[in-house]
């Protein structure tokens, strides 16, 4: 895509959703960091590529998607990226949802101390409009 390298990482997309260019660092600008094209000079280049030709963008996106399926299914050993993709969704719920589990009692802990019975709410809140006891003709 881009130059290789560690995060943040940047990806841009077509607009329905596709990455077409990518990299981890650019500097704010053009020879900030050696000879490292800017953020905004790049900015600029891909919006005028994508306005000049946006198919050619598109084909860009399609081999982009192209080369990272082929890369995850040689990683992966499954050919089916469907699949793949399920397990790996499937494997972020499963822990998502352990992690869901593991802080529900704490949370339900701090909860109930801060809670008091609805009870309890309604007769302050009674009292404090002037209802109550007297209203019914106790004392």
């Amino acid at each position: 895509m881009g130059v290789a390298g560690g995060w943040p990482l940047t990806v841009w997309l077509t607009p329905d959703g596709k990455p077409f260019y990518g990299g981890t660092y650019f500097p704010p600008r053009t020879g900030d960091r050696g000879a490292r094209l800017g953020f905004r000079e790049l900015l600029e280049r891909l919006r005028a590529a994508y306005d000049a030709d946006p198919g050619r963008v598109a084909e860009v996106a399609r081999d982009v998607l192209a080369r990272a399926y082929l890369e995850t299914a040689q990683a992966t050993g499954h050919t089916d990226l469907a699949a793949v993709a399920r397990e790996v969704l499937d494997d972020l719920l499963r822990e998502l949802r352990a992690q869901q589990r593991a802080r529900r009692p704490q949370r339900a802990r701090r909860f109930a101390a801060t809670r008091r019975p609805q009870g309890d709410r309604r007769l302050e809140r009674a009292r404090d409009l002037g209802l109550g006891a007297r209203r019914h003709g106790r004392r």
